[in-house]
């Protein structure tokens, strides 16, 4: 879930509001902005009334990252081509990645 997610219905003269949030604190800020837009609304309320789950996910995560820049692979072949220790090729990137 990218954004929370929020529906309100009314029937008759009862509204309804059901709310998907990631965190409690996204709750109490969605449900802060709903007391203010509708003054009888009661967040302490609400917030004792929420409901909560947590959802997993039915197949694994995939992503790719890609970590520094040309300069960051030319400072590791520079470092493996004049045999540098670990510890150097560690401090060249640290200096590369201070000027990003």
């Amino acid at each position: 879930m990218l954004k929370p997610n929020i529906e309100i219905t009314q029937d008759a003269e009862i509204s309804k509001v059901s709310i998907e949030a990631r965190s409690e604190k996204e709750l109490k800020d969605i449900l802060k902005g709903l007391g203010n837009k509708y003054p009888g609304f009661d967040v302490e309320e609400a917030l004792k009334s929420a409901k909560w789950q947590k959802e997993y996910l039915d197949e694994p995560l995939h992503f790719q990252n890609t970590i520094g820049c040309k300069d960051v692979f030319r400072a590791v072949c520079n470092a493996q081509s004049t045999s540098l220790s670990i510890k150097e090729v560690a401090r060249q990137l640290s200096i590369i990645y201070s000027l990003i």
